[in-house]
């Protein structure tokens, strides 16, 4: 087989506990003679995680700020590639499959302690994971206590396996058989420790809460009760209505499961039915929508093809009070900017898992007209995956005794709408966008005060503003500013460290400050200058001329080498803290008009934060 390594995030010369357990599994493994080739890629920054070699191993060096997008152009090049081994959760692949990559996986921290994340950041870690928890071949844990974590997690549907460290010559052996042997599972698809993703036809269940809609539940519940989906779980939760609703509930018989009683409103309601809902699947229709036929079937059929997906929202067509087409719901596809500037989702059209419902709870009763739109907003915020499909799954009713109509006090109704929607944006995306800014001043300046109308171009401009000053630009723009300082303080400490060890003793910096000339492409121009720490700086690469390496500490040389055009050369200079300057006595043009010296393929000299 062809195996690709993927060694983007392991750091040469950190001595932290996932590195050390990849490395040293990984170094038992290319050491062993097998029939496998493997195509190690990696940065200049890790080149010399494994400095030497078998035949059967060959390295590309890639550069790190396009790092994925060059090993997916690479593996489709070479177009032969049977695995792909991930040493860290990161990117997601696209365009290799899932299902032929394993993922090692060090740790399920953010889960265990997602406080020590932002909410941002947890998001986007959920979200990484849950592509490969779903859908990669296998994952890799290095202990008992990782793969318990893994496998009690409600996303993880695939094969996880432990992959012991090789640090220990006695241990090595084990590590190494059962990497290949999970090579040989995943090639063939076998996995015998796997979940079954979809042994039987989920069960899914609706919940319709109802109050004083007895014209239309009727229609509503046929709706339901018309799918050509079989395992449907169906309620109806009635407020305790006055009309002939219970009449109409009672016509059923045993059909359809209800209750009459007074509640706590909508959100109540809701929540009572979803209490008592056995299904996999979970969605709610009120008592005037309508569901399209085949709706459920077509939504069975999405989750059990996307594993990752934990909500999924279809088109959404209006009806009026006689059941005429009226228009669309402004649904598309989802991304939270569209979600958070004017929800693209369309509630009687969404259904999710029961995964997603027990990671972010019940319906908000606080709630009057926007608790699904809340909903969404927390579904994503959790680190869920969002997903729209084109087909129209559902009607939604347009009348007048319907509360978004605002029931005969539209008025009071707008008041308490953009109340609810500012109040939830704000919590969950930290500013209010300028489409509900503007509907607000529609409805509480514009339509109250037809004078305004007049003024409707500078109002609008200093209403927008004001918001968009106050929630995003200042508060969330801060706040991102602090995620991001908190969130790489792993990298920012030891780069402080280094900083600090080029001091002198009067405590004045003596180094040079950090101006490697470092493309995309990995050329090294013809003179850098740089802090070093100390201890020994290595360049691994290709010359691009017959040339002499210079190197320089403070201003003194210290060594000198010669290097042969075109061929390869690891350098290694022994070297005390302080400012170092590197030169190359010769170099040759490039079409974009740079002179370019040496093809870094690893260095040891600088670090990715540190020239960043």
């Amino acid at each position: 087989m062809k195996i690709g390594i993927d060694l983007r995030w392991l750091v040469f010369g950190e001595p932290d506990a996932p590195t050390e357990w990849l490395r040293s599994t990984l170094a038992a493994l290319l050491a062993r003679p097998e029939p496998h080739t493997y195509v190690l890629f990696h940065t200049v920054f890790n080149y010399h995680l494994f400095p030497e070699l078998p035949p059967n191993v060959v390295r590309h060096t890639l550069p790190a700020a396009r790092f994925y997008d060059e090993l997916q152009d690479q593996v489709a090049f070479e177009g032969d590639f049977d695995l792909l081994l991930r040493c860290t959760p990161a990117a997601v692949l696209d365009r290799f499959p899932l299902a032929k990559q394993i993922v090692c996986v060090a740790d399920f921290a953010h889960e265990s302690a997602p406080q020590s994340l932002t909410p941002d950041a947890l998001r986007e870690r959920r979200r990484l994971y849950r592509a490969y928890q779903t859908g990669a071949g296998a994952l890799a844990a290095p202990n008992e206590d990782v793969r318990a974590a893994l496998l009690a997690d409600p996303w993880t549907t695939t094969d996880v396996f432990v992959l012991p460290s090789a640090s220990k010559p006695p241990a090595s052996q084990d590590a190494v058989q059962t990497l290949l042997a999970a090579f040989e599972r995943v090639a063939r698809a076998e996995h015998p420790e796997a979940r079954v993703r979809v042994s039987t036809p989920p069960l899914v269940s609706i919940v319709t809460p109802s109050f004083n809609q007895g014209a239309f539940v009727r229609q509503t519940i046929d709706s339901v009760l018309a799918q050509d989906y079989p395992h449907i779980d169906y309620r109806v939760v009635d407020g305790g209505s006055t009309d002939e609703t219970v009449a109409v509930l009672k016509s059923y018989g045993t059909r359809v499961r209800w209750v009459s009683e007074k509640d706590r409103g909508q959100a109540h309601a809701i929540n009572k039915g979803m209490a008592e809902a056995r299904g996999e699947i979970r969605a709610y229709l009120n008592s005037d929508d309508l569901l399209r036929p085949g709706a459920v079937r077509r939504v069975v059929e999405h989750f059990q093809t996307r594993p990752a997906c934990d909500l999924v929202y279809g088109r959404d067509a209006f009806i009026d009070a006689a059941g005429a087409y009226v228009g669309m719901y402004p649904t598309a596809d989802y991304s939270f900017a569209a979600l958070a500037d004017g929800c693209c989702i369309s509630q009687p059209a969404t259904f999710w898992r029961k995964r997603l419902a027990d990671r972010i709870g019940p319906f908000d009763e606080s709630l009057h007209l926007v608790m699904d739109y809340d909903y969404w907003l927390r579904a994503d915020r959790a680190g869920g995956t969002l997903e729209h499909i084109p087909d129209v799954l559902a009607h939604t009713r347009l009348h007048r005794q319907t509360k978004t109509s605002g029931g005969g006090a539209p008025a009071a109704f707008q008041a308490r709408y953009h109340r609810e929607v500012f109040a939830v944006c704000l919590r969950h995306a930290g500013f209010v966008s300028s489409r509900y800014v503007y509907g607000w001043l529609l409805a509480a300046v514009f339509n109250a005060h037809p004078w305004t109308w007049r003024y409707e171009e500078p109002i609008t401009r200093i209403v927008q503003t004001w918001y968009q000053n106050r929630y995003r630009r200042g508060k969330k723009r801060w706040r991102a500013a602090l995620s991001v300082v908190y969130n790489e303080r792993q990298y920012v400490l030891p780069f402080l460290r280094r900083q600090v060890a080029a001091l002198n003793p009067r405590g004045w910096v003596r180094t040079a400050p950090a101006r490697v000339d470092l493309a995309d492409d990995l050329w090294l121009g013809p003179e850098f200058a740089l802090a070093h720490a100390g201890g020994p700086v290595r360049l691994a690469g290709v010359p691009a001329r017959a040339s002499v390496m210079r190197v320089y500490r403070a201003g003194t040389e210290i060594a000198a080498v010669e290097l042969r055009a075109h061929e390869p050369a690891d350098v290694c200079v022994e070297a005390d803290a302080g400012p170092l300057r590197i030169t190359f006595s010769d170099s040759e043009p490039l079409p974009d008009g740079r002179r370019v010296s040496f093809k870094l393929h690893g260095t040891t000299l600088f670090t990715e934060r540190a020239v960043a």
